[in-house]
């Protein structure tokens, strides 16, 4: 399987297929990978996609925990979900992706948001999430939509800077 691809990749801006089979060795070992490259790059989240792989499966590691984390005996991988509810209210927050390496976009996203989605023990889940949480599971279902974070920049002269750029400020703020 490939390591993670960057922006221009095809697969990257095509809707990703849903799983048929949960428990296929296909998707265990497209799991395995998956959590072996966020662990690499100290990722907070990763989709199929961003493996080259078009499926429907995304990991998210919750509250900013870093990898190695207990995402598989939690729920967190994520397969075939939907997204059954978000509130109105729009928060913005600065955005990175492992697949545009480099460029944070300051990002709108309505962080308050119910799902459905089935975990790697084939059972089907109904939870709410909101900030941070609710952010990482949008980013990466956007992935599985074929959409990148840089397409929900408002304001290309303002909203997109360098991770360089990004640190400084995060340190003025300190």
């Amino acid at each position: 399987m490939n390591s993670i691809i960057e922006l221009g990749h095809k697969t990257l801006r095509k809707k990703a297929s849903p799983v048929a089979d949960v428990f296929s060795p296909e998707i265990a070992s497209l799991i395995d990978h998956m959590v072996e490259e966020l662990q690499k790059k100290k990722g907070i989240g990763i989709a199929a996609p961003q493996i080259g792989v078009s499926k429907q499966v995304f990991i998210v590691a919750p509250e900013g925990l870093s990898a190695p984390y207990d995402s598989l005996d939690n729920g967190l991988v994520v397969i075939n979900p939907t997204i059954i509810c978000r509130t109105e209210t729009v928060t913005y927050e600065w955005e990175g992706c492992l697949s545009i390496p480099g460029i944070r976009g300051y990002i709108p996203r309505q962080c308050d948001i119910t799902i459905t989605y089935t975990n790697c023990h084939g059972e089907l889940k109904k939870e709410h999430y909101s900030d941070f949480t609710a952010r990482i599971f949008l980013h990466e279902y956007d992935h599985l939509m074929g959409v990148m974070f840089i397409d929900h920049i408002e304001n290309i002269q303002t909203d997109l800077i360098t991770d360089g750029f990004y640190k400084m400020l995060s340190e003025d703020d300190a």
